[in-house]
């Protein structure tokens, strides 16, 4: 419905430039003709001043779309506007009322340039800002993408270093044991094998032996020493 609306409003703002600029001409072209512009001059004067001010009003909409200062187009401008409306009203009858309808078409040319103009540089001002948006979400996407990236990278390198820690916490305990083992290997002997017994499924003595490296007679001995540390 919006562009039925913007589509219709354009039509009815093109057909009335037309009309308006075909009225201007045809006033300006009379004019020249009986002020020395005779043939084809008089038909192209009329085109140097309408489309010449046609052609600096879209100079200041451009100015306006790339940020620039648009003042010495719309000065151009502005006496293109002056000099098409002074000529209409000079072709029109020497009466007011005569000369305020010469004045309506170039004026009234002008005005819907001007809207036109105004309606189109809405519309790609509207169209690069939603480019611009599309292109900051897409930028945001992106970054959005890289700092996932960045997070399970560093998710990745924790785990690497817990499973390094375990490692050497493993490395370091087996390292205390070798250490006690070497410092009192009775004492470490029996911690291990009160360790080893009282587990859901215990060695036998035989098996604790092979283990150590001692005879079943020292396993028997060292359960002993354990005393009420062990459950027989």
């Amino acid at each position: 419905m919006n562009r039925f609306i913007t589509g219709l409003n354009i039509l009815l703002v093109i057909l009335v430039a037309v009309g308006s600029f075909v009225l201007s001409y045809s006033a300006l072209s009379d004019l020249a003709s009986k002020n020395g512009f005779l043939d084809w001059r008089a038909y192209v004067l009329p085109l140097v001043i309408d489309v010449g001010m046609l052609a600096f009003g879209l100079a200041v909409v451009h100015a306006h779309l790339h940020s620039t200062n648009p003042l010495r187009r719309r000065g151009l401008n502005l006496a293109y506007i002056i000099a098409t409306v002074t000529f209409n009203i000079v072709h029109a009858p020497n009466n007011l009322l005569a000369q305020s309808m010469a004045a309506l078409p170039p004026v009234t040319l002008f005005f819907t340039f001007e809207v036109l103009m105004a309606m189109i540089e809405h519309n790609i001002k509207q169209r690069i800002g939603k480019a611009a948006l599309a292109s900051h979400q897409a930028a945001l996407l992106e970054a959005q993408r890289g700092f996932s990236e960045i997070i399970a990278q560093i998710e990745a390198i924790k785990e690497q270093h817990k499973a390094e820690l375990a490692e050497h916490d493993s490395q370091l305990s087996e390292l205390q044991r070798r250490l006690e083992i070497a410092l009192d290997p009775v004492k470490a002997r029996r911690e291990d094998i009160l360790i080893r017994i009282q587990s859901d499924n215990p060695p036998t003595q035989k098996e604790l032996a092979e283990i150590w490296g001692v005879s079943t007679q020292t396993i028997q001995t060292d359960i002993k020493a354990l005393n009420g540390s062990v459950v027989k």
